[in-house]
C-alpha cells in the first residue's frame, strides 16, 4: 500500500527518474521544434514557387502545384510520437525504482505520550486518508511533497528536487505495479501524541492485501504532516 514507507520510496524515485522525464520532454520539444521548422522552410517554398508561377505558363503553374503537394507528404510522415506513451513509460519507471529502493526501518510509537484529542485524531486520520490514493501519479506525488515533514523532504534532496512540471500525469491504474491495488485506509487507531510528535496504528488494503503498521507524524506550523 502506498503508506509512508512507500512514499518516502517514491519521492526518493521521483528524484532519480527526474531526468529521464526532462529527457523525454526535451526529446519531444527538439521534434516539435524540427517539425515547425520543415513546416516553416515548405511554406516559405510554396510561397516562392507561388510567385514565379503567376508569371508563367498555366501548364507550368499545374506542374509546380503537384511538385508543391508531393513536398508536403513528408512533413506528415515525420510527426513526433505521441506524448501520453512517453509518460506511461516515465510513470511506469518511477514506479520501478521506487519498487527496487531499500525499505525505510518500520516506525515505531511514541513513548510516553497522551491519548489524542478530537480535534488531532480527526486531523491525522484524515491526513492518512488523503496521501493513501490519487487518481494520478502527479497527483499522488504532490499530495505527499505537501504532506510530508521537513526532515523526511531533506533526506531525499529536499523539496527543490522535486520538479513536478516533470512528472507524467497519467493515470494511477496506468502502471503495472499498481493495476487493482488501488489504496484505501480502513482505519487509524491507537493515535498517541507527545509535544508535535505523534503515532498512529493504520490498516490499509490494497488490491486482496491488507497491512497494519504504525505511522509518525509531526506538526509543522500548525499542520499535522507525515514523518519518521
Amino acid at each position: 500500500m502506498p503508506s509512508l514507507s512507500l512514499a518516502k520510496k517514491t519521492i526518493a524515485a521521483a528524484a532519480l527518474i527526474a531526468p529521464l522525464s526532462m529527457s523525454m520532454v526535451s526529446c519531444s520539444s527538439n521534434g516539435d521544434d524540427a517539425a515547425e521548422a520543415t513546416s516553416s522552410t515548405t511554406t516559405s517554398a510554396s510561397t516562392s514557387t507561388s510567385t514565379s508561377t503567376e508569371t508563367s505558363t498555366s501548364t507550368t503553374s499545374s506542374t509546380t502545384t503537384t511538385g508543391s503537394e508531393e513536398t508536403s507528404t513528408p512533413e506528415e510522415t515525420s510527426t513526433p510520437e505521441p506524448a501520453p506513451a512517453q509518460d506511461k513509460e516515465a510513470a511506469a519507471a518511477v514506479a520501478a525504482a521506487a519498487a527496487n529502493l531499500p525499505s525505510p526501518k518500520p516506525a515505531a510509537p511514541v513513548q510516553g505520550g497522551r491519548p489524542a484529542t478530537p480535534e488531532e485524531a480527526r486531523a491525522i486520520e484524515d491526513l492518512t486518508r488523503r496521501v493513501a490514493w490519487a487518481p494520478t501519479l502527479k497527483g499522488y506525488l504532490g499530495g505527499i511533497l505537501d504532506n510530508t515533514c521537513n526532515s523526511v523532504l531533506q533526506a531525499n534532496g529536499g523539496r527543490e528536487a522535486y520538479d513536478l512540471n516533470q512528472i507524467p500525469d497519467v493515470p494511477m491504474e496506468v502502471i503495472p505495479e499498481l493495476q487493482g491495488r488501488k489504496a484505501e485506509v480502513q482505519s487509524v487507531t491507537d493515535i498517541m501524541v507527545e509535544g508535535n510528535t505523534a503515532s498512529a496504528t493504520v490498516t490499509a488494503n490494497s488490491g486482496d492485501q491488507v497491512e497494519t503498521g504504525t505511522m509518525r507524524f509531526m506538526k509543522e506550523d500548525g499542520v499535522w504532516k507525515l514523518c519518521d
